[in-house]
């Protein structure tokens, strides 16, 4: 993106939101059965119900300091973050 002094703390920030996020994905993923069993109905929507909070709670998290971010790129900045970014699951 070739950041100015500027945009690199809102940068850093959204890093460090991000950082978090996967920490904390990786952290639920830890709690997930290691058996190959195969999980009864109502297991398996408590667990999409549970990642899709996650998952929630995540974009919440995100966005200020991607909003902040993206107000200060340049037209040619914002194409490139846009073309870097993989779509949302939504």
């Amino acid at each position: 993106l070739d950041l100015t002094p500027q945009q690199l703390p809102m940068w850093q920030e959204l890093e460090a939101v991000a950082a978090e996020s996967d920490t904390e994905e990786r952290q639920a993923c830890t709690k997930l059965s290691a058996t190959p069993s195969e999980p009864s109905l109502l297991q398996r929507l408590d667990t999409a119900e549970e990642r899709t909070a996650r998952q929630l709670a995540h974009l919440r998290k995100i966005r200020d300091p991607l909003r902040k971010l993206t107000a200060t790129l340049s037209i040619e900045q914002q194409k490139l973050i846009d073309r870097s970014m993989p779509p949302l699951p939504f």
